[in-house]
């Protein structure tokens, strides 16, 4: 029996990369043998490779791919999309064969609000008269991966998968150092420093790991890990926000940090001595980063100075004045830009946007389709906010589904899971925090749409909704 647990557990620990690896070697190879290999491997992933396996093999893919595509662009940038579809395949298959589980409320609930914000979408589409590449680019960006966790929950993942997918996200988060220390020593703090974001991602790689942050510190108050782990896990995951100048950290982790611990209160749950020494240590690191490292945006009449000028009422005045001026070239401009634009194309603006085309950039995106938006080029490479884009490519009804898809997984965690199996307890506790962070940067940058932000996020709803349903009967042995 136990010669039998560490040989299923090999296979389990060894099996993905090696195929991950196999995958990758036909992806760039180019030659006809390399496509065999590539058509073998994926007929095995779809339909021989356990469906926990093919789960973390896509989250995977979705946190780490740019590091070989760092501009989201090229072959490898559809690999996420090609193991999606994998999944979604294999979960109709079983489906077909066994029928479809009854979902709990809850998720029949997120299914309808996807299908309404495609139905508006389309409509956008319609009435904009944008172009059906834009359609699909624009649910491609919002709706794959809370499809992806529904065609999981289809697929009837277990616990043991649930907490499978949790290392995955866990050790992504960790990773992010090595790669961010490589990063700072090649091109210094700042932009640069990205990990395995791609170009571009300081925002997103810190949104990411704030909120990986909150699952750290709830699964060492609820004694998943020990809690002396926080010295050493918490400036792993703070240095990389530090060194890539993501400035509003100052604000979001302490935010974190505090939702968390006021709801591990009113839980009956508080943190022991030693997590909150931890806490305050990793909170030091996190001012001690800011102050050396991070930079504030500069503004006019104000000089760039440390992140913690954040919190200066004369920084915050000038700001404010700057990116009004700047319009979509700053993210409070680029609010204003998008809720003007659709005020001024009247109620079908303000219902449906100007159109998919703009919701998002990159391939399918139309940003020069009406000539009033086409003298604003940061609207083609920039300004990736998603708020802002939703706002302006599809209306505000959309905005208000989009929040309450991504609100449902907070709001259903709300409650205490009543679980002996410790790591499910820091899910659900995390989960509502997560939720918050997730929400709350939707202005601030692309956290509605990164795929590495938005996997990390659908991979955490769907972990406390497998817990959930443990919870419901006997906990499996881990």
């Amino acid at each position: 029996m136990q010669a039998g647990l560490v040989s299923r557990s090999t296979v389990d620990r060894y099996v993905p990369p090696a195929i991950a690896v196999l995958v990758g070697a036909a992806l760039g190879g180019g030659t006809r043998a390399g496509s065999l290999v590539l058509g073998a491997a994926l007929v095995a992933v779809t339909f021989a490779v356990p469906m926990g396996w093919l789960a973390s093999l896509s989250l995977g893919a979705a946190l780490g791919f740019r590091l070989l595509a760092p501009s989201s662009s090229g072959p490898l940038s559809v690999v996420p999309d090609a193991l999606i579809a994998l999944v979604a395949l294999r979960a109709g298959a079983l489906a077909a064969l066994r029928g479809v589980p009854n979902l709990p409320p809850l998720v029949r609930r997120a299914g309808v609000l996807v299908a309404l914000f495609a139905l508006f979408a389309l409509a956008s589409t319609i009435v904009n008269h944008d172009s059906a590449q834009a359609l699909v680019g624009s649910l491609r960006q919002f709706v794959r991966f809370p499809l992806w966790a529904l065609a999981l929950l289809i697929a009837g993942l277990t616990w043991k998968d649930g907490r499978l997918l949790l290392r995955v996200l866990l050790a992504g988060s960790l990773l992010q150092l090595p790669f961010a220390v490589a990063q700072f020593e090649l091109h210094g703090a700042g932009d640069g420093v990205v990990g395995t974001f791609g170009a571009g991602g300081s925002g997103v790689m810190m949104v990411f790991l704030v909120a990986m942050a909150a699952v750290w510190f709830a699964l060492a108050m609820e004694r998943a890990i020990p809690w002396w782990t926080l010295w050493a896990i918490g400036p792993a995951v703070i240095l990389p926000m530090a060194l890539g100048s993501a400035a509003m950290f100052v604000v979001f982790l302490p935010l974190a940090v505090f939702l968390l611990l006021v709801r591990a209160t009113m839980l009956g749950r508080g943190p022991r001595p030693g997590v909150l020494a931890g806490l305050l240590v990793i909170l030091a690191v996190a001012g001690w980063g800011a102050r050396s490292f991070a930079v504030a945006p500069p503004c006019a009449g104000c000089v760039s100075t440390a992140a913690t000028s954040i919190y200066s009422n004369r920084y915050l005045a000038q700001y404010y004045d700057e990116s009004l001026r700047q319009g979509p070239n700053s993210r409070l401009g680029f609010l204003v830009f998008a809720a003007r634009t659709d005020a001024q194309t009247g109620p079908s603006g303000m219902l449906f946007g100007q159109g998919p085309g703009q919701s998002f950039v990159g391939a399918g995106a139309t940003p020069d389709a009406k000539l009033s938006l086409s003298r604003f080029p940061a609207l083609r490479t920039r300004s990736l906010q998603s708020v802002q884009r939703v706002v302006l490519g599809l209306g505000f009804p959309a905005l208000s589904l989009v929040i309450l898809l991504i609100g449902l997984p907070g709001w259903a965690s709300v409650r205490p899971l009543a679980s002996r199996d410790p790591v499910a307890r820091a899910v659900a506790l995390a989960m509502p925090v997560v939720t918050a962070i997730i929400l709350i940067t939707g202005p601030y940058t692309a956290s509605w749409s990164d795929p590495g932000v938005v996997a990390a996020y659908w991979t955490l709803a769907l972990v406390a909704q497998i817990a959930r349903g443990a919870g419901r009967a006997p906990m499996e042995s881990a």
